[in-house]
């Protein structure tokens, strides 16, 4: 493509990135970064974020903030994508300051957080997000609902299980296989 003097966009790179993300491969990750600078495309909310994904999943976080921190405006996709690889890399008290900070908040990142509580074993902390993400509005997913009933279930709280299922069944109205099995 450059050889034929073809530039690439942001398309190109979000899409190479992946690649290169799926492949594992960190030294083309960073050269694909190296071209987006470059071509001063890290601002671009597309492709900072997809810069920032390849390296929270490659375990270097410290270069996913910096690519998060070039977003000009970032959004609630590259906040989910810090947050969660924040999470992956045990940095929970920051994955936690940055959802606090977040304007806007999907299921997903609020998931995201419940399941950050949950497999740091502080499951109450877990309960009480849930519990908020209600209180607020946000309308649960079955990956919730799994979560948080394994969560209950860690806490000895039986009626509180008892809730969350009932509220499980009232919500997704008909149970998947995870949820059904975390019960």
């Amino acid at each position: 493509m450059l050889l034929r003097g073809v530039r690439p966009n942001q398309f190109t790179f979000g899409t190479v990135l992946h690649s290169s993300t799926a492949l594992q491969d960190l030294a083309i990750g960073k050269q694909l970064h190296a071209c987006v600078m470059k071509m001063g495309l890290q601002s671009d909310v597309f492709v900072g974020s997809s810069v920032l994904d390849h390296y929270v999943k490659m375990g270097v976080i410290d270069e996913g903030r910096r690519a998060f921190d070039d977003i000009c405006l970032p959004n609630v996709v590259s906040c989910t994508a810090l947050v969660s690889g924040y999470i992956k890399n045990n940095q929970l008290d920051e994955a936690f300051r940055l959802f606090e900070e977040m304007p806007e908040r999907t299921v997903v990142t609020w998931n995201a957080m419940i399941s950050g509580f949950c497999q740091m074993g502080l499951h109450e902390e877990s309960v009480n997000l849930f519990v908020e993400m209600r209180r607020v509005g946000v309308a649960p997913s079955s990956s919730t609902f799994t979560c948080i009933l394994t969560a209950a279930a860690c806490i000895s709280a039986l009626a509180m299980g008892r809730s969350f299922h009932a509220d499980t069944v009232k919500v997704l109205a008909k149970l998947d296989v995870y949820v059904g099995n975390s019960s």
